[in-house]
């Protein structure tokens, strides 16, 4: 990781502990974030159905 991004997540953690709702905040603001976020593609049934065939085929050739 960038030495200057670990400095500024080290002094942000810090300013955390002194001000807990700060965190409570970044970690609101995060997971709404991450809720918002759509993939800019969408992993269907019949995807899954392939990747699992494909990874069944797999293990079956390394026995």
């Amino acid at each position: 990781m960038n030495r200057d991004i670990e400095e500024s997540w080290e002094l942000f953690m810090k300013l955390c502990e002194e001000f807990p709702e700060l965190y409570d905040k970044y970690a609101e603001k995060t997971e709404q974030e991450m809720k918002d976020y759509k993939l800019p593609f969408e992993i269907t049934e019949k995807d899954k159905q392939q990747a699992l065939q494909k990874l069944r085929e797999r293990i079956r050739k390394e026995d």
